[in-house]
């Protein structure tokens, strides 16, 4: 494998200096030892220890050139994901689109683009892709959503005052996004939230709900 590749196996994709393993392809062999000898609960529970499982994989297919000129040639692999039928999306943020990829290693179409239009990519900075390869595509101001073919369907407008920029990395079937967290820039200083909270924002309008 060259600098630059990067490999798909049936449940990992490899990157330069990065590994990733997507839960949908994975084969799992072993839970074979826990991580946190000091943990007070029982397995299987919040308080119980780590888990490590060991996973084996086969290689699928290899995309990615450093070298070349062509489509597969990156600038920086922002995130991947695989859909229901196995399709690779790779959202490339210095070309401001995603890569979709079939099962067998060829290209299927381009989405997004650099731009200001609909279904245009402009200062993205996240690319969630459903099972059903529909995205949902987050930037420093609004949210769009595309259908899977890449046609732009709507936008949620976010202002950085009230709703504020949302942190999130997938989305739950319904649509509703899952956050690490939600900056917002109020003449009030809220109080530093504890631990690692999660949120949950819908796309409706309607609160974020802390869990």
């Amino acid at each position: 494998m060259s600098e630059g590749d990067i490999t798909c196996r049936e449940g990992r994709i490899e990157m330069p200096k990065l590994k990733l393993l997507p839960l949908t392809l994975l084969l799992l062999v072993a839970c074979s030892d826990t991580g946190d000898r000091s943990a007070t609960g029982a397995a299987g529970t919040l308080e119980g220890p780590d888990v490590i499982l060991n996973a084996v994989a086969e290689e699928a297919f290899t995309v990615g050139s450093a070298t070349g000129d062509g489509w597969d040639t990156f600038g920086s692999v922002r995130s991947v994901h695989f859909d229901a039928q196995g399709n690779l999306h790779i959202f490339d943020s210095q070309a401001e689109h995603i890569l979709v990829v079939g099962p067998e290693g060829s290209l299927i179409r381009t989405v997004g683009g650099q731009g200001e239009g609909p279904g245009e990519f402009e200062n993205v900075t996240t690319a969630i892709v459903a099972r059903d390869g529909s995205y949902t595509v987050l930037g420093f101001s609004h949210i769009d959503l595309l259908a899977p073919d890449g046609e732009y369907v709507r936008r949620i407008n976010l202002d950085p005052m009230t709703t504020g920029i949302v942190i999130a990395r997938m989305a739950l079937p319904d649509g509703r996004l899952v956050a690490g967290g939600i900056m917002r820039f109020g003449e009030e200083e809220e109080e530093e939230e504890e631990g690692h909270p999660i949120h949950i924002f819908p796309l409706d309008g309607a609160e974020a709900e802390l869990l």
